[in-house]
Formats: structure tokens, C-alpha cells, sequence
């Protein structure tokens, strides 16, 4: 059971992110019979999220299901190799993009102008505090990531 779930478990990742559009253009429907017009840019915007999200599970899985990484542990050491590198590279990568897109693409702005993403509403400052708060995380990940002697199982 264990091989199953670490063999498989990013493509719940994928159908979790799948689930949370699932939720967000739900939520935007009562704004889209208020305001038609906005349901373009709905779209493209669930379409880009849905899209950006998904691309560090699917390294994984291509990682995984090509032979190269024996499950999803081996993705949190930098010592596994190439996949678990391109993994990584492809969250921070994200992360660039996000803030790039937040903070010099009006990104909060949109997402304040595009209501449901969020259960409340929410203001611009809100979300670019918020953004700039998220690469601590990705800091203290990076420092695990590239020291630590993680034990994988085999």
C-alpha cells in the first residue's frame, strides 16, 4: 500500500487543484450573473491558475512513472537527482512568477476585481503582503532541500 501512495500520490495533488478551480468557478457564478462580462476573464484566469499549478506534479509524475525517482519522498532531497532538482526549480520558478505577476502584472488587483478566490473579500495589500510572506517558507524548504541527509526509503 505504501508503494501505491508514493507512486501515485501527486496525481491527487493534480486532482486537488483540479477540486480547488472546481470551487473558485463555483464561487464566481454569482458575480458572472451580476456582471457577464467578467466571465472571460474567469475563465483565464482558472485556465492559468489550473495550468501553473499543475506543473510541478506533473514533474513529478513524469519523474516517477519514467523510472527516474522510485516515489514522492525522493522529490524533498536535492541529492536524488535531476527530477528532484527540475521539481524544485519548478516551485520556485512558480513563486518568481507569482510574485512577478502580483506585485508588476496588477495580480492582486485582478484577483480583488475577479471575487470568489478567496471566501472574503480581501484587499490588494492583503494579497501582496501575503505573497511576500510565502517565500520564507520557500527559504527554510531550500536550506532542508540542499542539506539536510534526508533517509528515503528505498
Amino acid at each position: 500500500m505504501f508503494h501505491i501512495i508514493t507512486r501515485w500520490f501527486w496525481l491527487a495533488f493534480i486532482a486537488t487543484t483540479f477540486a480547488n478551480a472546481a470551487v473558485w468557478w463555483k464561487r464566481a457564478q454569482p458575480y458572472i450573473e451580476k456582471r457577464p462580462e467578467l466571465e472571460p476573464g474567469y475563465r483565464q484566469l482558472i485556465r492559468n491558475f489550473l495550468f501553473f499549478s499543475n506543473i510541478p506534479w506533473i514533474v513529478m509524475g513524469v519523474g516517477i512513472l519514467g523510472g527516474a525517482m522510485p516515489g514522492i519522498f525522493h522529490y524533498f532531497n536535492a541529492k536524488s537527482g535531476p527530477f528532484a532538482i527540475a521539481w524544485y526549480a519548478s516551485i520556485v520558478m512558480l513563486q518568481v512568477l507569482l510574485m512577478w505577476w502580483i506585485f508588476f502584472r496588477r495580480g492582486a488587483e485582478t484577483l480583488v476585481e475577479y471575487p470568489g478566490y478567496f471566501n472574503n473579500e480581501i484587499s490588494p495589500r492583503t494579497i501582496k503582503t501575503f505573497v511576500l510572506l510565502t517565500p520564507i517558507g520557500l527559504i527554510i524548504y531550500s536550506v532542508t532541500f540542499f542539506t539536510a541527509n534526508i533517509r528515503l526509503p528505498p
